[in-house]
């Protein structure tokens, strides 16, 4: 599985609609989102071809209409739900309708002091699941990759940080700063890191099945959470209509990592878990996976 990525040329683009939105406004900037999501799909061949390759994994039986209708799906998908980004950051979240499930399981361990490891996907728009959060006054540690960090400190990392969101962004693995985030969850503090996707190529990773294919996955969240003892919580923010999100926390799992001949596999029992919670995410809202290149080896 490839490291961080998104689609090429996406941070001239993400300029160019800025630029757009703060002079024109929301309604102008959602026409010309149209014709940026034609150019991408159109010219990004690579990034189509992975879409693809992604939904026929999903629905083998289908034919191949059908994967690229879901492709093109996904990339108008990616477009609107990244237009919500600028409501966010513009300090218009009163816009947003927002609902939730399993909240109380996060808010209740900020109040309690109580340390918990948030992991996330590329499905849905984890900025949502972030403000949610911060609505509530549930501080957490941010730890995201050099690429998604550039987008956040163009677009929000001001906001973020002044709501009691932590970001820490990391080059490679070995600047993981575990030392840091080993003291956030001691303190009883929340940590959120993207369980997957690899930073580098080199990082410590872990073989999981995802859609019936292998693919290669961070090891780090459960390496943090084993020696923690924090548990780990699927959260993902799902789009569910127009300016519409739900924020999702899934039942907690823990990581027991007492017995060192059993590390391994323990981990690896962990991590098919959170991969099969996600396929089953994913299979509800397909259009919403964000991931655009080759996911499997």
């Amino acid at each position: 599985m490839n490291s961080d990525e998104t689609p090429r040329g996406s941070r001239f683009g993400y300029r160019i609609i800025g630029i757009f939105y703060r002079i024109f406004g929301y309604w102008f900037v959602s026409l010309f989102a149209r014709f940026i999501v034609f150019y991408y799909y159109v010219f990004h061949r690579r990034e189509v071809k992975s879409s693809i390759d992604f939904y026929r994994a999903m629905h083998p039986d289908a034919d191949r209409s059908t994967w690229k209708k879901m492709a093109w799906n996904q990339f108008k998908s990616f477009t609107t739900v990244f237009l919500d980004r600028f409501l966010i950051e513009s300090g218009r979240q009163d816009r947003f309708s927002l609902t939730h499930e399993g909240l109380e399981s996060l808010t209740d361990a900020a109040k309690e002091r109580r340390p918990a490891i948030l992991w996330m996907a590329h499905l849905g728009n984890w900025e949502v699941a972030v403000h949610c959060l911060k609505k509530y006054d549930v501080p957490i540690t941010l730890i995201i990759g050099k690429y998604a960090g550039e987008q956040v400190e163009a677009l929000q990392r001001a906001q973020l940080e002044a709501g009691r969101v932590k970001v820490v962004i990391v080059q490679k693995e070995r600047d993981m700063g575990v030392m840091e985030v080993m003291k956030a969850l001691r303190k009883g503090e929340l940590v959120a890191i993207s369980g997957d996707r690899l930073f580098d190529e080199d990082q410590q990773h872990l073989n999981v099945s995802f859609m019936g294919h292998e693919c290669r996955v961070p090891k780090g969240p459960y390496v943090l959470s084993g020696l923690s003892k924090a548990p780990l919580i699927p959260i993902f923010g799902i789009r569910v209509g127009k300016l519409a999100y739900r924020f999702v926390a899934l039942s907690p799992i823990n990581v027991d990592l007492s017995k060192r001949s059993e590390r391994e596999a323990t981990m690896k029992a962990v991590a098919q878990e959170c991969f099969d919670r996600l396929e089953s995410m994913v299979r509800r809202y397909p259009e919403q996976w964000y991931n655009f290149f080759k996911y499997w080896d």
